[in-house]
């Protein structure tokens, strides 16, 4: 894009591009508080039949197919406990115990019957465990089976494939339909997906990417960032799961998507906004993996600069309203003196002011006299649509005075103003 660029590694989703086991990020897709898939029917088993792409051999890669066939659309991470997705299951279920139904443990190793997992999918659970799942009907006989077999062998969590080539001719390694996985490996942009899944993500040698994801993801901005903090997706979710304030690239993205002291801004004031998945310079481009361009040219501030390290420089918002100026991340969040001169402050930081405001300033009045409509007696923003908008927004609180193009008009302050310039 011919703009300056910054570091992702830090801030960017660990996109939510879930690989044919309909893995859907929390706040999207449904209830996700749900337990033990009591709260959300889901399709009850229906996600394609194609096992994730799992192969190999052995009890726990026979157990995940049907999981990752038949159970995934719902027990994801984040979704309905317990997690069922390949790696989920391998690290939590095995000797858990359920959320709902307290102290039955998931999975007994070697003992089928004595295992919530066991008695929920071959529909014998007690009268007081809730339904039989999937919700939506019984898995085939040789399913349950597969389970039961799974369970009497000891519970192994190892699956024997190989990877990249391997055993069943797959591409990528056992665990990369985990969303965390090949979301980074994406946004990374580690191999260009299009080469298996087409052009257009509709598929090709590999299956189509809207098979996997919810309908509506290639739009959905927090389908792929996350809603960390709010749900415009910024900041996006780390790549590699950092949460503290002080770890992320770029640490100001809250206060400038939220309303603050100005409206919330939309991702435009700094950002090329694609409109989807596969716009022009969005995950697809030129730059080196993990890399957001920064482009100011359809905001504020057209003229400002990034320069690394959640610096921004040439910039009309953190301007004082006559010139631009610069801002750094780690600095605290602006009150009205930290841009411009405020309420009580000195004659010589009135007398940096734009045209009679010195006089004015020095004769008692405050901002309300004269923007009203933005602010309140006590100096607060009332209005925040209203400032740091980029216009001179006027409302005196004298009837009949009136501005117009840098004139006053009326009789204010004891003294009749007759087209008097600013």
């Amino acid at each position: 894009m011919g703009s300056l660029s910054f570091r992702l590694s830090a801030i960017s989703g660990a996109l939510f591009f879930s690989a044919c086991v309909a893995e859907h990020p929390v706040g999207i897709g449904g209830d996700a508080g749900g337990d033990d898939a009591t709260s959300q029917t889901g399709d009850g088993g229906n996600n394609n039949g194609d096992g994730g792409g799992i192969s190999g051999t052995g009890p726990y890669c026979e157990v995940a197919r049907v999981f990752a066939a038949s159970c995934n659309s719902c027990h994801f991470p984040g979704g309905n406990y317990p997690d069922l997705t390949f790696s989920g299951a391998m690290s939590g279920l095995v000797g858990g115990t359920s959320h709902m139904f307290m102290n039955r443990v998931l999975v007994q190793p070697n003992d089928p019957n004595g295992s919530l997992l066991y008695r929920k999918v071959a529909y014998t659970q007690a009268g007081d465990e809730g339904t039989g799942m999937p919700a939506a009907g019984k898995l085939p006989a040789a399913d349950v089976a597969k389970v039961e077999a799974w369970i009497n062998a000891g519970a192994p969590t190892t699956c024997d494939v190989a990877v990249d080539g391997g055993v069943g001719g797959r591409h990528h390694p056992i665990g990369f339909n985990d969303s965390a996985t090949h979301g980074i490996a994406l946004k990374e942009q580690a191999e260009d997906c299009r080469s298996c899944h087409g052009n257009n993500l509709e598929g090709a040698t590999g299956p189509s990417c809207d098979s996997c994801h919810q309908a509506g993801w290639r739009t959905n901005c927090t389908y792929c960032h996350g809603g960390t903090d709010t749900m415009t997706g910024a900041p996006p979710r780390d790549l590699h799961g950092a949460t503290a304030r002080d770890q992320l690239t770029f640490r100001a993205h809250t206060e400038h998507t939220t309303v603050k002291n100005h409206a919330a801004y939309d991702c435009t004031e700094c950002h090329v906004k694609p409109a989807d998945v596969l716009s022009v310079n969005h995950i697809f481009d030129n730059t080196p993996g993990g890399l957001s361009e920064v482009d100011f040219q359809a905001g504020l501030s057209p003229n400002g600069s990034y320069g690394g390290g959640g610096a921004c420089s040439s910039l009309y918002c953190h301007g004082n309203g006559r010139t631009v100026g610069s801002y750094s991340h780690d600095q605290p969040e602006p009150n009205c003196s930290g841009c411009h001169t405020g309420p009580g402050s000195t004659l010589a930081a009135y007398l940096r002011m734009s045209g009679e405001h010195a006089r004015h300033m020095r004769e008692g009045y405050t901002c309300v006299d004269c923007h009203g409509g933005v602010v309140d007696a006590a100096g607060a923003i009332t209005t925040p649509d209203l400032h740091v908008n980029g216009a001179k927004d006027i409302q005196f609180n004298v009837a009949g005075f009136t501005w117009n193009n840098g004139r006053c008009a009326g009789t204010c302050h004891g003294e009749r103003h007759n087209n008097r310039g600013w």
